[in-house]
């Protein structure tokens, strides 16, 4: 760190040197243009000319498998790349469905050329025309849709309305991937928090709500494959427990989205406040997946039970914001309820034996409560 004097120029103008190794290694000139962001912390960031140029990043996939190949462009679309080259000794088919099905599952990433050894993707969606608070609510929506539906399907062992929630998830990921791309996009300083309209400690809140967005819907894909795979025998109990089960969870999401929309931390207390005294009403449900041994179902008590998980997780994450001043960025924290398990009978029914794990989904973070 350098320590630099500030000095008066003309009477009204403040000025400061620049450091003359950062000069030469970025090779300025006198009468270049620099670029200046002010930061929402009070402090400047300093960007040389060639910064501006877009983000392009090579990669070769020889010996990728398909599903190597979705991870690694899901990667680069999330880590902010514009313009990515994909090569190899020989593009095959496969490798082209692969890339261009990688395409289709975020927004903005086109395939622009193809040759029989490279494809070249580029971002076509500009950073300062999308709002996280826009993005964070269609996810909300989309989530809300989706919980409810699947909960319905699973009751009613309707296979069409659950094969529907598992295609929404393309939907809630789109807008996942997309708010974690211009996160990190403003978090490596190639963009303003004024040309973004959001501070870097809110993009960061934003990301980890949308974090636990992406996990319920991921949670609702599963309970909906049960209904596809399994179809699994249900007892009347045990479906008017499954019946009730929005009517006591989805005003919880409904809430959640109020008070991240306002950042409400007497909402999020609230909540967090319902959610342990309630920690009991899963119960039941739990000893009904039990007593009549139905496999599938226990997928459906889980779920639901970290349904509750994740809701807290954005409470917890909205007070801490609360606190953080702009611009300072939120600390990574994994908050929770305790989740009633049923160890004595996870052991003898696992998501693997029953083929209910949900489809592996590109470029994750760990969860805490997955």
């Amino acid at each position: 760190m350098e320590k630099r004097r500030v000095q008066c120029t003309g009477g009204s103008s403040f000025s400061i040197t620049l450091p003359k190794k950062w000069v030469e290694a970025h090779r300025i000139r006198e009468k270049d243009s620099v670029t200046v962001l002010v930061r929402g912390t009070g402090s400047l960031i300093v960007q040389p000319p060639s910064e501006g140029v877009s983000v392009r990043r090579s990669i070769s996939i020889d010996g990728l498998t398909e599903e190597e190949i979705r991870r690694e462009i899901i990667a680069l679309y999330i880590a902010g790349v514009e313009e990515a080259e994909i090569t190899g000794r020989t593009v095959t088919k496969e490798a082209r469905l692969a890339v261009r099905g990688s395409t289709e599952m975020v927004m903005g990433f086109e395939v622009i050329e193809e040759s029989s050894r490279s494809i070249i993707v580029r971002n076509m969606i500009s950073p300062e025309k999308f709002s996280f608070r826009n993005g964070i609510e269609r996810m909300f929506s989309t989530t809300r849709s989706m919980f409810q539906d699947a909960i319905g399907a699973f009751a009613a062992q309707e296979r069409t309305i659950a094969q529907d929630v598992i295609e929404r998830d393309f939907d809630v990921d789109k807008l996942y991937f997309l708010i974690l791309r211009h996160n990190h996009t403003l978090l490596q300083e190639r963009i303003s928090e004024e040309q973004m309209g959001v501070s870097l400690s809110a993009a960061r809140y934003y990301a980890h709500i949308a974090v636990q967005l992406e996990r319920i819907a991921d949670h609702s894909v599963k309970v909906s494959q049960v209904v596809i795979e399994n179809h699994p025998k249900l007892t009347p109990r045990l479906v008017r427990l499954l019946q009730a089960l929005p009517r006591s969870l989805l005003p919880l999401l409904d809430e959640a989205a109020e008070f991240t929309r306002t950042v409400d931390k007497k909402r999020a207390h609230r909540i967090l406040n319902t959610i342990q005294k309630s920690a009991g009403d899963i119960r039941p449900l739990y000893d009904e997946v039990i007593r009549h041994g139905l496999a599938g179902a226990v997928i459906v008590a889980d779920s639901m039970d970290r349904f509750r998980g994740y809701i807290a997780n954005m409470a917890e994450a909205t007070i801490d914001h609360s606190f953080i001043e702009p611009g300072r960025g939120a600390e990574s924290a994994c908050y929770g309820v305790p989740l009633l398990i049923h160890s004595e009978y996870v052991k003898q029914i696992s998501e693997d034996q029953h083929g209910c794990r949900a489809a592996p989904l590109w470029g994750h973070p760990p969860s805490c409560a997955r």
